[in-house]
C-alpha cells in the first residue's frame, strides 16, 4: 500500500511541477511544445506525456485552471457593496492579478465554443453589479449589460500583456478598463 500512495503523490508532485512551468514557457513561446515543457520542469518528456497526452490536453487544462481561478473572483463580488465603482475597481483588479499569474494572454484560445457555459457562469455574477452601476448613473447608460461586459472583458488579456512586457503598470490597466464603462461625460 505504501508505494502506492507514494507513487500517487510523486505523480501529483510532477503534474504540479508541469503547471507551474507551462504558463511561463507557453507565455515565451506560445508554439511550444511538450518537450520544451518537460525540459523547463525538470522532468523526462515521457513523464510529461503520461499526464498530458498531447500539448492541445496540456493547454485545454490550463484553460480550465485559468477560468476557474478567475472564477473564484468573480465569487467574491459584493453586489451590495456601498461604491460600484470600488467594487468594480477591486474586481478588475483582481481579475489583472490571475491574468498575469496563468499568462493566458499568451496562449489561451480566444473563446472557444466549448467554454462559453464556463463564461456565461463567470458573467452573471456580475451582471447585477453591471445592473446597478448603470442604474446608479457610474456605468455607461448607454450600453447594455452585455456590452458593458464586453467593454469591460475585451481588453482584460491585452493589457496583461502590456504589463508584462513593461509597458503599463497594474493600475493604469485597471483604469483603463474601466474608463471604456464609466459615463462620458
Amino acid at each position: 500500500m505504501a508505494p502506492d500512495r507514494e507513487q500517487r503523490a510523486d505523480a501529483r508532485a510532477s503534474v504540479q511541477r508541469i503547471l507551474a512551468v507551462a504558463p511561463d514557457v507557453l507565455a515565451e513561446d506560445p508554439s511550444a511544445g511538450l518537450q520544451r515543457i518537460a525540459d523547463a520542469s525538470g522532468l523526462h518528456r515521457a513523464t510529461v506525456y503520461r499526464h498530458f497526452t498531447s500539448r492541445e490536453a496540456l493547454v485545454l487544462h490550463l484553460y480550465n485552471a485559468w477560468l476557474d481561478d478567475v472564477g473564484d473572483v468573480f465569487a467574491t463580488v459584493n453586489t451590495d457593496a456601498p461604491n460600484v465603482l470600488h467594487e468594480l475597481r477591486r474586481v478588475t483588479a483582481e481579475v489583472y492579478q490571475r491574468n498575469l499569474v496563468w499568462k493566458a494572454y499568451a496562449w489561451a484560445p480566444a473563446y472557444p465554443p466549448e467554454f462559453g457555459p464556463m463564461r456565461d457562469a463567470i458573467i452573471s455574477q456580475f451582471d447585477q453589479l453591471f445592473r446597478r452601476g448603470r442604474d446608479e448613473g457610474v456605468l455607461r447608460g448607454d450600453m447594455s449589460v452585455v456590452d458593458l461586459h464586453t467593454a469591460w472583458g475585451v481588453p482584460i488579456l491585452y493589457m496583461a500583456g502590456r504589463i508584462v512586457e513593461g509597458s503599463a503598470a497594474l493600475d493604469e490597466a485597471v483604469e483603463f478598463t474601466l474608463r471604456l464603462i464609466r459615463p462620458t461625460s
